[in-house]
């Protein structure tokens, strides 16, 4: 626990009827929907969402083909057998709804760093971002410079202040 107000941004419930009710609430002080992120970040650039959607999109895409990699190497590894009895598992891309809670994450960070005056402390809550996890869409940000390498701070150093 961080010991830090919160402010909770939920997905609309056209994208997600069940992420508001499941939602944390503890700390939180303000709460907010995506689509008003979304209208904020348009008025401050209309080209802006389209961009990230763009970025996403693609590295759901690189995503996708690494995991695709990944699960014919390691098909490779166990003998080249893919249909042996022991290995009834098939390729499964990505999910779905990775891309709205990738958006939800880099709307919000966007948002809220417009928001405060272009002020932003992010603190992911893991030391290793698994590189097929939605906290790892943070590079989509960084690379359009949408967040600064210098609003990023490790949760370990972090939790030893």
């Amino acid at each position: 626990d961080l010991g830090i107000y919160r402010c909770l941004v939920t997905l609309d419930e056209d994208i997600d009827p069940e992420h508001s009710i499941k939602a944390d609430r503890d700390n939180v002080q303000y709460e907010v929907k995506y689509s008003r992120l979304i209208e904020l970040l348009s008025e401050e650039d209309e080209g802006l969402v389209p961009r990230l959607e763009n970025a996403i999109d693609l590295e759901l895409e690189k995503m996708n083909e690494r995991k695709q990699q990944q699960y014919e190497e390691s098909m490779q590894n166990n003998n080249g057998i893919k249909n042996n009895e022991k290995h009834k598992t098939q390729f499964r891309p990505i999910a779905d709804w990775y891309k709205d809670y990738a958006m939800l994450q880099e709307v919000t960070k966007s948002a809220m760093k417009i928001a405060s005056g272009g002020e932003l402390t992010l603190v992911h809550t893991v030391d290793e971002i698994s590189d097929f996890s939605v906290t790892s869409f943070y590079r989509v940000g960084l690379e359009l410079g949408l967040v600064d390498r210098g609003d990023i701070i490790s949760y370990e150093a972090k939790r030893n202040n």
